[in-house]
């Protein structure tokens, strides 16, 4: 147990540090929420992802699950072979 306290005060301090943004989020108008950029859909995932029950983060969670999809059926994930 020892050695998992710094650990533990980590997770602490970081979770601390996340509840805003969840919050920011669900007073933001998330309702129009849109991107095609995959690094803003990854950090929105990452963002919902920690309220996993709240609608606001339900919906973004869908809207940049749909656009990744969209990117990766139009290629937007494939390496150049060269």
């Amino acid at each position: 147990m020892r050695a998992l306290h710094p650990l533990i005060g980590c997770y602490l301090s970081f979770s601390a540090s996340v509840r805003p943004l969840c919050r920011m989020s669900r007073q933001s108008k998330w309702h129009t929420y849109h991107s095609s950029d995959p690094l803003d859909l990854g950090e929105a995932l990452w963002i919902a992802h920690w309220a996993p029950t709240e609608h606001w983060a339900q919906a973004v969670t869908q809207c940049s699950l749909a656009a990744l999809e969209v990117l990766w059926q139009a290629g937007a994930f494939t390496l150049d072979a060269r």
